[in-house]
C-alpha cells in the first residue's frame, strides 16, 4: 500500500498505473491550488481591512463600532472562532483516518491493486485537508471583517490563526505518505 508517486519519481508501471500515477498527481495539485486560494482570499480581504476600513477604535462614538454595539466583540469571536476550526479540524482528520482506514480493509478483502487503495486512501485525505482549509479560512475572513467593520486590530490575531493554520494543512507528497503510514498503522 502506497501513497500517490511523486511526480518526481519514474515507475515500470503499465499505462494504466502511470495514468493513476498521473490523476493522483493531478488531483494533489488542485488540492494544493484551492489551499493557496484560501490563503489569498484571507489575506487579501486583511489587507483590504486595514487598508479601508474602519477607522474608530473599540468603543469610539462613531463608525460601526460605537459605544455599545455588539460589533466591538466581533474581534475576540473571529479568533475563537478561528481557534475552534483549528481543534474541529483536528477532529475531522482523525475521522478522515479512521475512513480510510475502513475503505483499505475492503479494499483489502476484495483483492484491489496497491495502486487502486492508495487512490481510494487519498479521496479522504484531500476532503480532509479541503473540510479543515475551509473552516479555518471562514474564521480568518471573520477577522478580516472585524478589523474592516470595528477598526479592532485584534481580529489580525484570527486572521494570523488562520495562515498559520492553512499553511499546517497544507497538502504535500510528504504529508500524504503520513496519512498513508497513520492509515495504515490503524488497521
Amino acid at each position: 500500500m502506497s501513497p500517490p508517486p511523486s511526480p518526481h519519481r519514474r515507475s515500470g508501471r503499465s499505462s494504466t498505473g502511470a495514468r493513476a500515477d498521473g490523476n493522483a498527481n493531478l488531483t494533489l495539485l488542485n488540492i494544493q491550488l484551492i489551499v493557496v486560494l484560501f490563503i489569498i482570499s484571507v489575506a487579501i480581504l486583511a489587507m483590504v481591512a486595514v487598508l479601508f476600513g474602519s477607522t474608530a477604535t473599540p468603543g469610539q462614538q462613531g463608525g460601526a463600532a460605537g459605544a455599545g454595539s455588539p460589533l466591538v466583540y466581533l474581534a475576540y469571536v473571529a479568533v475563537a472562532v478561528t481557534a475552534g476550526a483549528w481543534v474541529v479540524g483536528t477532529v475531522i482528520h482523525r475521522a478522515t483516518v479512521r475512513q480510510a482506514a475502513r475503505r483499505l480493509r475492503t479494499l483489502r478483502d476484495r483483492g484491489t491493486t496497491p495502486a487502486e487503495a492508495g487512490q481510494a486512501m487519498f479521496m479522504p485525505y484531500a476532503t480532509g485537508v479541503i473540510t479543515r482549509a475551509a473552516l479555518v479560512e471562514g474564521g480568518g475572513l471573520l477577522g478580516a471583517m472585524a478589523v474592516f467593520l470595528t477598526g479592532n486590530i485584534l481580529g489580525l490575531a484570527g486572521v494570523g490563526l488562520a495562515l498559520v493554520a492553512l499553511v499546517a494543512v497544507f497538502p504535500t507528497q510528504i504529508r500524504i505518505e503520513r496519512f498513508t503510514e497513520e492509515v495504515t498503522r490503524s488497521i
